[in-house]
């Protein structure tokens, strides 16, 4: 599925929490005249960062594990390679 699926993913996610928070629960932010659509923009901004997260934590783990004898042998703060790996995701694009 490829680049349909990188597409397809976020936007489906967009679609259920907007409906299900928006919809069924009826959640709004404190703004007069707010519209469905700027809700899912709001949730749709909250996505993105949350997804950048969790993928930079996700690397940075499967990089520890993957490489564990190299970690071990280096004396660096492991704080570091979330931002390595961070900065690897957007340079590589």
């Amino acid at each position: 599925m490829g680049i349909c699926w990188s597409f397809g993913n976020p936007l489906l996610m967009l679609a259920i929490y907007t409906f299900v928070i928006g919809g069924v629960f009826k959640a709004r932010w404190p703004i007069r005249g707010e519209t469905s659509v700027e809700f899912g923009l709001v949730i749709f901004a909250g996505l993105i960062i949350f997804n950048v997260f969790t993928e930079c934590i996700l690397r940075v783990l499967s990089l520890i594990l993957t490489n564990a004898s190299v970690v071990k042998k280096l004396v660096i703060p492991l704080e570091i390679l979330p931002v390595v790996t961070l900065a690897a995701a957007f340079f590589t694009v």
